[in-house]
């Protein structure tokens, strides 16, 4: 929980990095203050699974995706329909991933200069 809670940080302070901190555990007030934390697991074709972690009630919400050990950091971008979580965008340097989530589904696309393709489809939560 120290690492969601330190990638939450890094992601609210314009980071796009993810920082390993050891520290004292969040406040057991958050809820209160009208912070949720969602954990799910999703199952995508081919085999694969997704955690996800969203944290919402701060700004912008955040995700926290791990996919075969690696831990990603994302936050909340406008869509039309459903959620879409994007790593930090570098001016001019759109390269990143994308999460997209509409109610229990979820894909993972990368999103590159010049191309954007599926990593994973199909995720069910």
């Amino acid at each position: 929980m120290k690492q969601i809670w330190a990638v939450v940080l890094c992601l609210c302070m314009g980071q796009g990095a993810v920082a390993q901190v050891s520290g004292q555990e969040p406040r057991q007030d958050a809820a209160q203050e009208g912070v949720t934390i969602d954990t799910r697991v999703y199952h995508c074709e081919a085999g694969a699974q997704v955690q996800a972690t969203y944290v919402n009630g701060i700004t912008p919400a955040v995700a926290v995706i791990v996919i075969h050990g690696q831990q990603i950091a994302l936050r909340t971008v406008p869509s039309g329909s459903g959620a879409f979580y994007a790593q930090h965008v570098v001016a001019g340097d759109p390269s990143g991933y994308l999460w997209i989530t509409k109610g229990d589904e979820a894909a993972l696309e990368w999103r590159g200069k010049a191309d954007q393709r599926p990593l994973l489809l199909g995720c069910m939560s």
